[in-house]
């Protein structure tokens, strides 16, 4: 998730926030969790799917969830 967020230039708190909706949390809990806003963590999320050219959050975490294992490419090469 580090390499996808770095990939498209992620902040830290959007980091946070994609590996929050990634875990299942809704943007309510974000929002509370953080201490945030519901509008902010909103704005988050709205910006990382302007980044990474995604329409939608569904999309955001389906092109995520299609990312490959790379725990396992990494034991491969040890």
């Amino acid at each position: 998730l580090q390499l996808f967020a770095r990939r498209y230039a992620l902040s830290r708190s959007e980091q946070i926030v994609l590996h929050a909706l990634v875990m299942g949390y809704t943007v309510q809990e974000v929002a509370i969790d953080r201490g945030l806003a519901l509008s902010t963590v909103r704005s988050q999320i709205k910006d990382i799917r302007v980044k990474t050219r995604c329409k939608s959050v569904r999309e955001l975490l389906s092109k995520v969830s299609a990312l490959p294992p790379l725990v396992s490419s990494i034991k491969g090469n040890l």
